[in-house]
């Protein structure tokens, strides 16, 4: 009886082997995909590295990393699979953000950013240096700071914000402007 069943069995799973396979080799590839070239990488700073001159997005798979990266003189878009569904959390570079910008020009899109302290108080999910810097559909919350540096850029003509939620700063204003209340101040 078992002799009978058994390659028949065999059979069955030797058909599905291809519908599985691609399945499987779908889990596993790098978060990371530079959009033109549909090169992947497992980090950030990996993918910057391969970015060349060229404007370039990078489009990141759902979950969340402990990545950070500097982008130095270029264009780019980090831009969210499925927005919400990517979160950076809690990695900073340079003791200041998961994102440094020092570039021409910036575009996050549908990104979370949390968790961001470094030791002088002012970690943030992005720090603008230099550029211009656009922010959609994307969520700050639990930092120091939520975007850096951008008031700063924005009178020289240089960021704009558009659907971004600081949740920490406003849950802050909350709660200082309740502990004033209850003072009488």
């Amino acid at each position: 009886m078992y002799k009978s069943i058994f390659p028949s069995m065999l059979v069955v799973m030797l058909l599905a082997l291809p519908a599985v396979v691609p399945v499987l080799a779908q889990s596993e590839s790098a978060p990371f995909e530079i959009e033109a070239t549909g090169q992947s990488f497992w980090r950030l700073d990996d993918a910057v590295a391969a970015m060349g001159a060229k404007p370039v997005t990078i489009n990141i798979q759902p979950g969340t990393y402990h990545d950070c990266a500097v982008f130095e003189d270029r264009d780019i878009t980090l831009r969210a699979d499925r927005p919400g569904s990517v979160i950076f959390d809690g990695t900073t570079c340079e003791g200041k953000a998961a994102l440094v910008f020092r570039g021409k020009n910036a575009v996050v899109d549908g990104l979370i950013f949390q968790n961001m302290a470094v030791p002088d108080g002012n970690g943030a999910g992005i720090r603008l240096e230099r550029g211009n810097l656009r922010v959609v559909n994307t969520v700050f919350r639990n930092s120091q700071q939520g975007l850096a540096g951008l008031l700063m850029n924005q009178a020289q003509g240089g960021g704009s914000v558009a659907q971004a939620q600081l949740r920490q700063a406003a849950d802050q204003n909350v709660a200082r402007q309740q502990a004033m209340a209850s003072t009488g101040r």
